[in-house]
């Protein structure tokens, strides 16, 4: 039986904590296939400190049993003194050597064990443990629940980095190609499929058996995948600024000639209407109209936006309107007759942080 003292606690995508011990072998005797295989997480340039326990026969054997443990990429337990309690031996010990001074992931963390009864003058084979293991660039930001998936999409996409700047934009390439899968499950998520707005949080489009869920659970998704990294990071708001205005218009639309006149000149669908838009994740052709929309900002310098719900190019906010919107509507989606298209001279929305 092992367990990582000094880890970072991930949760299964359902919300359930994978708590110590994080690998075991119940079988009788035991045979090294493993009951419970756990994944933890570390920060990077940490020494992993291992509790690990063995069955022994007959009880109370008499002796003075070292252990010790190699792991991947150099990481090695030194040989520490057993606790014999009846028919267990038990130890704590500490690597020598911290994980890299990186982002990184290790699908199979397998420790080899092996255990003297000479005072180290030979060995003998202690069995194997087996674990995934994520490590993080920070330390993750107070109050982020570590999700499996948040944590995997992180780690696996910015294996390697050092640096926030150059880490976002590694986590967001998993968004840019409108796919992107739970750990839990494979199943791959979803915005606003078949124009049901679905999941509003993290935990729900995680947990929801058909994986669908609006901007707002899309944008606190990759908030997340960075703040799990010790990243700042917060979402956005982003709403018409001018008071006329009381919806946007996603790309793609086209304004045929204007007849309604007035700060809305274009009847819809008439003169204006929506034709093959964006594509959105797993959907290709999604809503086109919302009184507003969650985009995710990373707080570093510059200020950027970034779009989960569409995987588009990340954006600094003055051009957002620009390389996002075609337009205005003269009401909320639902009561909308008339519109106008976007000026490209004016940034014609504003920003709200939310504060979660």
């Amino acid at each position: 039986m092992v367990s990582f003292p000094n880890y970072h606690v991930v949760f299964s995508d359902t919300g359930n904590p994978f708590h110590a011990p994080h690998w075991r072998d119940d079988s009788n005797p035991p045979d090294g296939t493993a009951v419970r295989a756990h994944p933890v997480a570390y920060t990077r340039n940490t020494k992993p400190r291992v509790s690990a326990k063995w069955h022994i026969e007959p009880a109370g054997f008499n002796a003075a049993f070292k252990i010790r443990g190699t792991a991947p990429d150099g990481i090695e337990f030194p040989e520490t003194a057993g606790t014999v309690n009846d028919n267990e031996i038990f130890i704590i010990v500490e690597s020598d050597y911290a994980f890299a001074n990186a982002i990184g992931y290790y699908d199979n963390f397998e420790i080899n064990w092996e255990f003297s009864i000479n005072d180290g003058d030979t060995w003998h084979d202690g069995g194997k443990s087996s674990n995934q293991v994520y490590v993080t660039l920070g330390d993750p930001i107070q109050g982020t629940t570590m999700y499996q998936t948040l944590i995997h999409i992180g780690c696996t996409n910015a294996a390697g980095d050092t640096d926030a700047d150059i880490a976002v934009d590694s986590i967001y390439s998993e968004f840019t190609n409108q796919k992107v899968f739970r750990v839990s499950d494979n199943k791959q998520m979803k915005y606003w499929y078949n124009h049901v707005q679905g999941a509003q949080t993290v935990s729900d489009i995680l947990s929801n058996a058909d994986g669908n869920g609006n901007c707002e659970a899309w944008s606190a998704l990759l908030r997340d995948c960075f703040r799990v990294q010790g990243i700042s990071s917060d979402r956005i708001v982003v709403q018409p600024w001018r008071h006329y205005d009381k919806s946007i218009l996603v790309k793609d639309w086209v304004f045929r000639i204007p007849s309604a006149g007035g700060l809305h000149p274009y009847y819809v669908p008439s003169e204006a209407e929506p034709i093959e838009g964006i594509p959105a994740q797993y959907t290709e052709n999604p809503l086109s109209v919302f009184n507003l929309h969650y985009v995710t900002r990373y707080n570093g310098d510059p200020l950027l936006l970034y779009d989960p719900s569409y995987g588009t190019p990340k954006v600094q906010s003055v051009y957002y309107a620009n390389t996002s919107l075609d337009g205005y509507g003269n009401d909320i989606p639902q009561l909308m007759t008339k519109a106008r298209k976007i000026d490209p001279t004016e940034n014609d929305v504003w920003f709200l942080v939310k504060n979660d």
